[in-house]
């Protein structure tokens, strides 16, 4: 098995970011999934057979084999990170690795007020989080301070999803294609995913997982 799930771009298509593989190869047009000659991103290009390609809405295919979360953990990591949790998935045999980005001033207080758990970086104007870590952090803040992400119902549920698809992807190779085919998220994991990320672990429902 290939240590990652592996990508193909047809002509036009940008490389997926959450992909592992960063260099493409020339992937022959009678091979490729759509008759195309595009960019085959993998260890190389002896891919597994039988395993069929799945297209995602951005144009982009991927092969996914019979990997778990724990399968797709990041080597690349942002260092301003520096706390994780480890919880168990939708399935018993399922491990995320959960950034915490978000860390309650006092968490016996029935309305903490809350801080960035992240190691900030000090400019000109001050201490400041990275780019690609605010917009979380602020998703995050609005839903621990009650704050509705959308006033539709149905956007509002789409919003935590993404938001815990997003805050998943920071530990992990994947993004809402991959999790949704596998069947990885339910709506438990989903609140406990952002539960963990604002800092709340204390109300977890269940326990963590024993290593990933």
């Amino acid at each position: 098995m290939n240590p990652y799930p592996i990508y193909y771009c047809p002509p036009g298509v940008n490389r997926p970011t959450h992909c592992a593989f960063t260099a493409g190869m020339r992937m022959n047009a009678n091979a490729s999934p759509d008759g195309q000659e595009g960019l085959l991103y993998a260890p190389d290009s002896n891919f597994p057979k039988g395993l069929a390609w799945q297209q995602s809405t951005a144009g982009w295919f991927v092969m996914l084999g019979h990997h778990r979360p724990q399968d797709l953990i990041r080597l690349d990591t942002s260092p301003r990170i520096v706390q994780w949790y480890e919880l168990i998935g939708a399935q018993t045999n399922h491990a995320w690795r959960v950034p915490i980005l978000l860390s309650p001033t006092d968490a016996k207080d029935a309305q903490p007020t809350y801080i960035s758990a992240l190691d900030r970086v000090l400019h000109e104007g001050g201490w400041s989080a990275p780019e690609g870590l605010f917009d979380i952090q602020r998703r995050l803040l609005c839903v621990a301070l009650g704050v509705a992400l959308d006033d539709d119902l149905a956007k509002r549920t789409q919003a935590m999803v993404a938001l815990a698809v997003d805050i998943l992807s920071h530990g992990h190779h994947v993004s809402a294609f991959e999790v949704e085919r596998q069947g990885w998220l339910s709506e438990q994991l989903i609140a406990d995913v952002i539960l963990v990320a604002m800092g709340r672990a204390d109300l977890l429902a269940k326990a963590p997982a024993d290593a990933v």
